[in-house]
């Protein structure tokens, strides 16, 4: 339809941009539950407590770039940023924007090699977010 959009993402860190952003994992602020035990069955109620998932990205490599000391120096040196996650239409008008406190890089990790089939230079990395708040754009 002609009202459908395309969503692009890009990812702030300290307020500048990080390049290469190809991929992001889908996450969901939800609610914890807990588990409760009835006669015949047990269902699930809201605990109170908001759950901030770990998010998995995927960052291409390029030649001269600062992207992958940067993610190897926010793991190993376990750093903590403040994330801007900007979601855009496809010509770069902005839908959303979402406030990433202290978040921290669990893991980096390249993909797997196989020589039949290669893929561009890239790293997996997984953040965890202090919290994410949603900010309206408009």
């Amino acid at each position: 339809m002609k009202s459908d959009m395309v969503e692009k993402r890009i990812l702030e860190v300290d307020g500048e941009v990080l390049e290469g952003l190809i991929a992001v994992g889908q996450y969901a602020r939800e609610e914890g539950v807990v588990d409760v035990p009835g006669l015949n069955k047990t269902i699930k109620v809201k605990n109170g407590v908001t759950v901030i998932p770990e998010v998995p990205f995927t960052f291409k490599i390029r030649r001269n770039s600062k992207t992958l000391k940067f993610l190897q120096d926010w793991k190993d040196l376990n750093e903590c940023r403040d994330c801007t996650m900007i979601i855009t239409d496809g010509s770069g008008n902005e839908i959303n924007r979402e406030l990433w406190p202290n978040t921290e890089c669990s893991r980096i990790a390249g993909p797997a090699y196989d020589a039949a089939s290669p893929v561009i230079a890239q790293k997996e990395i997984v953040l965890l977010p202090g919290d994410i708040i949603p900010i309206s754009a408009e």
